[in-house]
């Protein structure tokens, strides 16, 4: 079949080239038009071909599915953005693009709530944080009390000079009495010089006791109390810091 087509058109070929031939060989300069006298296939000449459009376009949706809609027809004229069809079980989709939707915006409230709290609990860490800083600083001035002498110098010189006066009186109290021990009770003079050497004993005490209170060491139980306060205070400021930290 494809044979006699080529000798077919191969006969057609050689034609045009005579008459080609021919028409210059005359002496008119003017080319006369070379009328082709169709010719007729054979009903067993058969010819294959396949129609394609001028302008073509391929359309694809994105997700995969079935089209349930053809919302425009062929050659309509639409614009960016405009449907021109539609998948099965839309309304599946559009239902679940609508609780994703209320999801995002519940996920959002739960945020801005966490923030406001999260923001609450900061400053209310913060004061904790400062509460137990000044408790420790309290705890180590009350050790450091603790660990030195209760005195200084010039309290402890102060307290001595005193002892040292109230001594004296006391010594000067006694001897008087000393003079009417052997007279009657109900003497005046000895009545008198007995309440000055009661008075001069009773500041004599109390100034060495304030004395000694000054000169004392630290007590052992005391600085242990001291020093576990400081601890303690230690230990809370440690973890509200790290309250404050998360």
């Amino acid at each position: 079949m494809k044979q006699k087509f080529s000798v077919l058109v191969l006969i057609t070929m050689i034609t045009v080239l005579i008459l080609s031939a021919c028409s210059g060989a005359g002496t008119s300069a003017t080319p006369t038009p070379l009328a082709i006298t169709p010719i007729k296939a054979a009903a067993s000449t058969i010819a294959e071909a396949s129609v394609v459009p001028i302008q073509s376009a391929y359309l694809t949706f994105k997700t995969n599915g079935i089209v349930g809609e053809i919302l425009k027809d062929e050659s309509t004229h639409v614009t960016k953005g405009q449907a021109i069809a539609r998948l099965q079980g839309q309304e599946k989709l559009q239902a679940a693009l609508t609780a994703a939707k209320l999801a995002v915006a519940s996920s959002q409230k739960a945020l801005s709530q966490l923030r406001d709290n999260g923001s609450v609990n900061k400053t209310a860490l913060e004061l904790k944080v400062a509460d137990a800083d000044k408790a420790l600083k309290d705890a180590k001035d009350d050790l450091d009390d603790a660990t030195y002498t209760r005195g200084t110098k010039d309290q402890i010189d102060e307290a001595r000079a005193r002892y040292i006066v109230a001594q004296d009186a006391f010594d000067t109290a006694e001897e008087t009495y000393s003079t009417l021990a052997g007279a009657d009770d109900n003497n005046l003079t000895k009545a008198y010089a007995l309440t000055a050497l009661s008075q001069a004993r009773t500041a004599r005490d109390k100034a060495k006791s304030d004395l000694n209170y000054l000169l004392a060491k630290p007590d052992p139980y005391d600085l242990a109390i001291a020093q576990s306060k400081v601890d303690v205070a230690q230990a809370n400021l440690d973890a509200a810091k790290a309250d404050l930290a998360k």
